[in-house]
């Protein structure tokens, strides 16, 4: 059994398409997690991806950019049995380094009628502010001179780095 168990991610504002996306991708995100756990892995060691554009549609893409800040506050309880005993274990994300990778996705042409990649320069930073703004940690860019000073604007404005 595998439920969300922190009270501060509150769906209660959300539509059912929204909470069902945010809390299904932090669900699986976890149990992958989990996995790593028992591999011997780290939490420090471990990067989160709520992978844009795999497997999204346009609104899903947006709502989990809209809502990336959340991912830091999710946590979960597996309850797994193990022959006679039942294990309780506990996953929170909080302090866990968040990724987003929106460069020059299709849905962004999609919004500004922009169907070649490489013309997709400012929606894509216009999303890289965005990721800011959700207090992403890393974000994963193209064309790295010009979303050098998104990121340094977004970190003056979100973050008080300049």
């Amino acid at each position: 059994m595998v439920g969300p168990l922190n009270s501060s991610f509150s769906v209660e504002n959300w539509s059912v398409q929204v909470a069902n996306l945010i809390n299904g991708i932090s669900r699986e995100l976890g149990l992958q997690i989990l996995k790593g756990f028992k591999s011997g892995i780290r939490k420090w060691q471990i990067i989160t991806d709520a992978g844009i554009g795999f497997a999204k549609n346009l609104s899903q893409n947006l709502s989990v950019i809209k809502y990336a800040s959340c991912f830091k506050k999710y946590s979960m309880l597996v309850t797994e049995h193990c022959e006679e005993n039942i294990e309780q274990i506990h996953l929170t994300f909080n302090g866990m380094v968040t990724l987003l990778g929106p460069s020059r996705k299709k849905f962004s042409g999609t919004i500004c009628d922009g169907p070649i990649a490489r013309d997709r320069v400012i929606s894509t930073g216009a999303t890289i502010m965005a990721c800011i703004q959700q207090n992403t940690d890393i974000v994963r860019v193209h064309d790295v001179k010009e979303m050098k000073k998104v990121v340094k604007k977004g970190d003056a404005i979100y973050k008080n780095i300049y």
